[in-house]
């Protein structure tokens, strides 16, 4: 009796035992309430949010070109209006195929963002020559990130075609990398931008405050003669402080188109607005 007694004792050791999860279980478990089957991973909202944003950006280069057609800012991305509403439709298909987990979502997602790189490409040999360094910098910049950024989803997305199958996934270490790259990637690509972006005010403030003191006291006509004379940078500075200072005089509209830069061309626009 005594026996059988240690025996189903043991038993019940050895059973409470097997019930306690083990370090790997409670791991797993963690792991599922954080992630849950069928939802969607996080690298993968990434890519969702980084595809939304490039939508709308598209969209808002639709719209100003609605708005006024002449000031199109940057014409590397000037086109007809179809090819707009295009990309602006491919990028929500990619969006819902992502979501919905679309077998044919893992090749138009290939496909658009390899699409994307050679058009940035292509778009670094349409700088305006007349741009001014920093601009260009900044554009040549905005290019190179894109398609930095692009060749990484492109590996994240090989990574993962498993999750267009519709098959049980789980995030991986390729969503960690990707997830941390892009943290990274934008806080750099602010920093620099930030950086180029303050010299290039410091640097046109500088040019507005001089031209300002040249045109104290002087008439429309002698402006004009004067931004005339100026070259690059200061030509297209002079213009915009001219339509600012006689916008209520006449329409600046003339002046403006005198501008090479579309920046200040913008800008310009923005005093008649």
């Amino acid at each position: 009796m005594r026996k059988k007694r240690v025996r189903k004792q043991d038993s019940g050791v050895s059973r409470a035992k097997q019930q306690q999860p083990s370090p790997t279980d409670l791991h797993r478990r963690i792991r599922t309430i954080l992630y849950p089957p069928g939802k969607i991973p996080i690298g993968m909202k990434a890519l969702i949010l980084y595809s939304v944003a490039i939508a709308f950006l598209y969209l808002s280069y639709l719209f100003l070109g609605l708005y006024q057609q002449s000031m199109v800012v940057f014409r590397v991305f000037q086109g007809p209006i179809p090819l707009y509403l295009l990309i602006i439709g491919l990028l929500l298909a990619v969006v819902f195929g992502i979501v919905e987990r679309k077998a044919w979502g893992y090749q138009l997602t290939m496909v658009w963002f390899s699409l994307s790189i050679i058009l940035s490409l292509i778009s670094t040999t349409w700088f305006d020559p007349q741009t001014f360094p920093l601009m260009r910098r900044l554009l040549f910049l905005s290019a190179s990130s894109i398609i930095l950024l692009d060749l990484v989803v492109l590996w994240y997305v090989s990574k993962k075609k498993a999750y267009f199958s519709g098959r049980p996934f789980t995030v991986t270490k390729a969503d960690k990398i990707f997830v941390h790259f892009l943290s990274i990637f934008w806080l750099v690509i602010i920093l620099l931008s930030g950086v180029l972006g303050w010299k290039f005010y410091q640097q046109t403030t500088n040019i507005a405050d001089g031209i300002v003191e040249e045109l104290r006291g002087t008439g429309i006509v002698h402006a004009l003669i004067l931004c005339d004379s100026k070259q690059g940078m200061e030509q297209d500075v002079c213009y915009t402080v001219v339509a600012t200072i006689y916008h209520t005089e006449q329409d600046v509209g003339g002046i403006c188109e005198r501008i090479s830069s579309d920046f200040f061309t913008l800008t310009c626009y923005q005093v008649r607005a």
